[in-house]
């Protein structure tokens, strides 16, 4: 049989036990990552404890969050039922519509959600601070990015698992140029607004107290973005290549196309697990916020274990001491 770009010609048959095994292993420990951390950064989002996480580059990083905790509540547990049912010897192909699907959903979010940090980083170094994104819009645009997220990957039906991924490595590497562009003019622009500020031409000494805050806050969050936009590369760049193996490579075996198919999965969900300890853990009003959830919950139960105390404490004494008429 001749090679016919982006069809899987190892569909039917069986992956290395080694192969499956280690995938289990490994999207195990990532879905026991992901999900509670990007499920907590979500609930202090909403509850928003210190009334102090309601910032526009906070909404773009929930719509991350979102994004992974898709991943995290999932696709990651799809490809543990997948990988222990491929190890045990069981047929896995209704397993693959589900799995594809929420895998390609949630990576499309996810880079679409970091070209939105982009955006506003942009926007905010641009004008010096004085424009933001209205939170309105924030919601329009992360609406508009979920629509697209769920109808991009249907191309899924027609063109199949492997095609999808190549299409999907050419968008990523699309948007991930702009995304790069962006942040090259940031960076450019924020050592530009540091001497601004550093010049001692305000006679208001307090304004200038305030700028250089400003100033400040807006380049450790720059520093976040980086922070994510680095690590999305570096998880990202090896998937591409295993991308471009599983559809182009006419020469490999069947035990290299099945590790290159798990290990492109593996690199994109270790990038999703890995988002939460670049922002929120890193944040002091996540910190904070992820405190007084914690410290409000445990309130709470020993409020009630205390209430319960007292309520058979009570019914103790009329049992000891006012005898119920019989």
């Amino acid at each position: 049989m001749g090679f016919e770009f982006g069809v899987d010609h190892c569909q039917n048959i069986k992956a290395p036990f080694v192969l499956s095994i280690t995938s289990l292993v490994v999207t195990s420990l990532l879905t026991i990552i992901t999900l509670p951390g990007n499920l907590l950064i979500c609930i202090a989002m909403m509850r928003n404890p210190n009334k102090e996480l309601r910032t526009t580059f906070n909404y773009l990083l929930l719509n991350v969050a979102v994004s992974d905790l898709v991943i995290g509540a999932v696709t990651d547990p799809i490809f543990v039922s997948f990988h222990t049912r491929e190890s045990l010897g069981y047929s896995v192909t209704a397993w693959y519509i589900p799995l594809h699907m929420s895998f390609f959903i949630g990576c499309t979010a996810s880079l679409l959600s970091i070209a939105m940090l982009a955006v506003e980083r942009s926007i905010a170094v641009e004008s010096n601070y004085h424009r933001k994104i209205q939170k309105g819009r924030v919601m329009k645009m992360s609406i508009a990015i979920w629509i697209f997220s769920v109808v991009f990957p249907c191309i899924y039906f027609k063109i199949g698992y492997f095609k999808t991924a190549f299409t999907f490595s050419i968008f990523m590497v699309v948007v991930t140029s702009v995304i790069v562009t962006a942040f090259i003019r940031i960076q450019s622009k924020l050592r530009r607004n540091k001497v601004v500020v550093e010049e001692p031409n305000d006679v208001n000494n307090s304004r200038r107290q305030i700028k250089r805050k400003r100033a400040a806050y807006e380049r450790r969050v720059t520093n976040i973005f980086k922070a994510i936009l680095v690590y999305y590369g570096v998880c990202n760049l090896p998937a591409f290549v295993f991308i471009m193996i599983t559809n182009l490579c006419s020469s490999c075996e069947c035990d290299v196309i099945h590790w290159s198919r798990d290990f492109l999965q593996v690199c994109i969900l270790i990038n999703c697990c890995g988002n939460q300890f670049l922002y929120a853990w890193r944040m002091r009003c996540f910190i904070r916020a992820f405190k007084s959830l914690v410290n409000k919950s445990v309130s709470t139960d020993e409020s009630n274990h205390h209430h319960s105390d007292h309520h058979h404490s009570d019914h103790h004494h009329i049992g000891k001491d006012e005898p119920v008429n019989q």
